[in-house]
């Protein structure tokens, strides 16, 4: 016994020792007599500039700690402050920390200032302070039943200031006035705490002020969090609102784990400035509760009201009858209405759905989906029109995917159309859609003479919202209107990605031919690409939907292979280049006859000067081939190889289609065929072998041709005296042995 009490005794004697050495280490151990080399340390293995102005104070019992006073260090190789600090305190307790259990006392931390930059190689300017010069290893994992335990009894941060900017962005973000209290940290341990700051930035827009309070309990194994009393504030300009009023208040608690969630007295308030547009925002829970086996809940609501100075719009948001569990979630009600309008345009709509879901899967459903959207227009030719709309919407957030099913049957159209979200950051989407017959022009406004005229007016081009467009699917639609232009049996395949968007291919039958080809329209640069073949189209009533002009007549094609940038149509039209080519059978061109215009030749000779006129609607002429090919650039299409065939005549020429200006600028040369059939053919047959230039000149919508009839009749003359001449003298021009004849011919320029 005597030796165990001896042994009691030296133990003790040894912890008294310890004390007192302990003590005696903190009173006559001088830490700041260090601090030049510490300093210098820095210097040599950083090449950084460390500054330690305060006083050092170390502690050893009954916490192992420390005190920094007023510090700064520079940045690498540099005078520039990185980082300074007016105090800090942290300290451990040293028996828990022998057990292997890290107890903090109170960590406290007054006047922190820090600027942290991220280069354009994606580096950081602190990366150097954390480097290891020894390859990188995976940490070990404790052993079994010695894991550090952390335990901080509270935090307090004062006076903190972060500013942080990325070099290869110009994203911009300060934190000024930054300060934190908690109670204890450590798993399954309440307490409270307060946070308050204020932010600015720039890349997005930011100058806000937050303020959070509330009681939390936490579990880092579970990741379950619970928080208690919750009072968050937001205010200022956030998220490109203006003007940002932002509360919530309530309990909120999650534990993946377990597949719990619960929300009490929840309430979410916001208000402010979006764009030119008022808002006001309200979320209410005031009990749900889901858990592994059963879920319950009152109903859950929000409600969105939107005001501006040309629109307005109302949303009303309600889920209600919560059922089954966290596994097999069922909501009995999940509806949405709502109503907005927009410069006189307006649309109401209902949609309501039971909900079905599984939160530990995080795969949830719309099984009955039943929609109605009503919209309403004075410029609609139909005024109103009521979409139905019913379908399945599946959602699996593990996955990244979004699917849904729909049908619509409105007017005489149906719809089906599969569509579906295969990634959501960026979104990637697909689709399948089939309609078996649509006539946009019964809901687009119709078109006024300031629409039709050009000059009074550039419509705007821009297509940067394809920039972040990932989609691909394919398009069906039986019978198919739009701005009067009819087809067929249209398909086309849609491909959308890093801003270009390819309607390639697609095919229609239109106007008694078909139709196929591609059209890539690029964000980049703003631009669209065609290329389209028509076959066996007919080109008079195509031409009259398609662009209002009563100009040619003609069965045959159109090879079409043009190109156009700029930021409106004028603009586009008139950078238009490409290629272009028609090949038309047994049609007319409206606006001239030209039998007519020989008779009048034939009348007028002895006329001095050419003749202008306007083109006339109700005169035609006839023909049974037409080919052209054109070369265009900058908007204007060239042509030198027009071939022209007719019972009477045949016609070349070559000219300048203006499209960026809309003007014609073209020669035509008709020369007269001897025959009797066509228009006028018996009475114009003495014309034979004459050509008379038609020249068309002026703005698509009123063109004028002028025709020199006095040119005409003169070589008209010159032709009957020629052959006088050659029949006085017994012979014909050109024939061998006819040198005198042909002299004399040369006297008239022939």
């Amino acid at each position: 016994m005597k030796a165990f009490k001896y042994l009691a005794i030296g133990v003790g004697g040894l912890a008294i020792l310890a004390i007192i050495a302990a003590v005696a280490a903190a009173m006559l151990f001088d830490p700041n007599k260090y601090k030049g080399e510490v300093e210098r340390v820095v210097k040599e293995q950083k090449n950084r500039t460390l500054k330690i102005e305060g006083d050092l104070k170390l502690a050893f019992w009954p916490n192992l700690g420390a005190s920094l006073g007023k510090a700064s260090l520079s940045e690498r190789a540099s005078s520039v402050e990185f980082a300074s600090l007016e105090s800090a305190h942290v300290s451990v307790a040293l028996m828990p920390l022998l057990r292997g259990e890290a107890v903090v006392d109170a960590v406290s931390l007054a006047g922190l200032r820090a600027n942290v930059v991220k280069g354009k190689d994606g580096k950081f300017n602190f990366d150097d302070l954390i480097e290891s010069k020894a390859a990188a290893k995976p940490a070990a994992k404790p052993e079994p039943g010695k894991e550090v335990r952390f335990d901080i009894s509270s935090v307090r941060i004062e006076r903190a200031n972060l500013a942080y900017r990325d070099a290869a962005s110009g994203q911009e973000l300060a934190i000024a006035d930054f300060n934190l209290r908690t109670g204890r940290i450590a798993d399954n341990v309440p307490g409270k705490l307060e946070l308050s700051a204020s932010a600015k930035g720039k890349n997005p827009a930011l100058d806000a002020r937050v303020e959070l309070s509330g009681g939390y309990v936490f579990n880092l194994e579970r990741k379950s969090f619970a928080l208690s009393g919750l009072n968050a504030k937001l205010s200022g300009t956030a998220f490109g609102v203006s003007g940002l009023d932002f509360v919530a208040k309530g309990d909120l608690a999650s534990d993946p784990a377990r597949g719990e969630l619960s929300a009490s007295g929840l309430e979410v308030k916001a208000k402010g400035v979006l764009g030119k547009d008022a808002f006001e925002a309200k979320i209410t829970a005031p009990k749900l509760a889901i858990a592994s086996d059963k879920a319950s809940g009152s109903a859950v609501t929000a409600e969105l009201t939107l005001k501006g100075t040309q629109q307005t719009a109302n949303a009303r948001f309600k889920l209600s009858g919560v059922e089954g569990s966290a596994k097999s979630l069922s909501i009995a009600t999940l509806s949405l209405d709502f109503d907005a309008s927009v410069s006189g345009n307006s649309a109401q709509g209902t949609l309501s759905s039971p909900l079905k879901g599984n939160l530990e899967a995080r795969r949830f459903e719309l099984p009955k989906m039943v929609a109605s959207i009503t919209v309403a227009s004075p410029q609609m030719p139909q005024k109103t029109v009521t979409l139905p709309i019913s379908g399945a919407v599946r959602a699996d957030l593990a996955k990244e995917s979004v699917a849904a099913e729909l049908g619509s049957k409105f007017d005489a159209s149906t719809v089906q159309a599969k569509l579906e979200v295969t990634r959501f950051d960026p979104p990637s989407y697909s689709f399948d859609v089939n309609i078996d017959r649509l006539n946009l022009d019964r809901y687009l406004p119709p078109k006024t003479e300031g629409s039709k005229s050009h000059a009074k007016g550039d419509a705007p081009v821009d297509l940067s919202g394809l920039n972040g467009l990932t989609a691909a699917g394919h398009i069906q639609i039986g019978a198919f209107q739009v701005e009067r232009v009819k087809l067929s049996n249209l398909k086309a395949d849609v491909r959308a990605a890093n801003g270009l968007l390819q309607v390639s291919p697609h095919t229609a039958n239109l106007y008694e031919g078909s139709l196929a080809g591609a059209l890539a329209l690029n964000a980049n640069g703003n631009q669209i690409a065609l290329k389209e073949t028509l076959t066996t189209v007919a080109i008079g009533p195509l031409l009259r939907d398609l662009a209002e002009r009563d100009a040619l007549e003609g069965h045959g094609s159109v090879v079409l292979d043009v190109s156009a940038s700029g930021t409106s149509v004028n603009a586009m039209k008139k950078t238009l280049a490409g290629s272009a080519r028609l090949q038309l059978k047994d049609g007319a061109v409206k606006g001239i006859n030209l039998a007519e215009t020989l008779r009048k030749a034939k009348s007028a000779i002895g006329s001095k000067s050419a003749q202008q006129q306007g083109a006339d609607k109700s005169q035609k002429t006839d023909f049974s081939e037409m080919s052209a090919s054109f070369a265009i650039k900058g908007g204007v299409a060239h042509n030198e190889d027009l071939n022209v065939k007719a019972p009477l005549f045949r016609l070349a020429g070559a000219g300048d289609i203006d499209v960026g200006r809309s003007t014609l600028n073209y020669l035509a040369k008709a020369s007269v065929v001897a025959t009797s059939k066509g228009q006028g053919g018996a009475e114009l047959g003495n014309l034979a072998g004459l050509t008379i230039p038609v020249k068309l000149t002026g703005p698509f919508e009123s063109p004028k041709y002028e025709i020199d009839y006095g040119a005409i009749a003169a070589d008209l003359a010159k032709s009957r005296v020629t052959e006088a001449i050659t029949e006085k003298l017994g012979g014909k021009a050109g024939a061998p042995g006819g040198k005198t004849v042909d002299k004399l011919r040369g006297l008239f320029g022939r």
